[in-house]
């Protein structure tokens, strides 16, 4: 969203993504730029994509976590998003103390 006029943007500009222990996001655990086309404001990512700076599913285990975006090197979008329950569960309890073999879901 534009700052000054508050209308969504279009074009190509830089992403910052961070997720971060806390909402003030002054020690981010992870991050990640990208150069997007914003669509009226939409865009689309992945997180993780970089074999450089992976996604560790680690990170999940840290509660709360927050996401924080930034556009164009500005300060981040208040408020910080709190991560909920989806990406927990990639380090859900069950799976992480399953070994090999059948697995009786019932």
């Amino acid at each position: 969203m534009d700052e000054g006029s508050g209308a969504a943007i279009t074009g190509i500009h830089s992403l910052e993504v961070r997720l971060c222990p806390d909402s003030t996001c002054s020690s981010p655990l992870w991050s990640q730029e990208f150069l997007v086309e914003l669509e009226e404001g939409y865009y689309s990512v992945v997180l993780g994509d970089q074999s450089s700076n992976p996604l560790d599913a680690s990170l999940f285990e840290v509660d709360p976590l927050f996401l924080g975006l930034s556009v164009d090197s500005g300060p981040l979008m208040q408020p910080l998003l709190e991560v909920l329950s989806t990406p927990y569960s990639v380090v859900a309890e069950t799976a992480t103390n399953v070994d090999g073999g059948l697995v009786d879901a019932s």
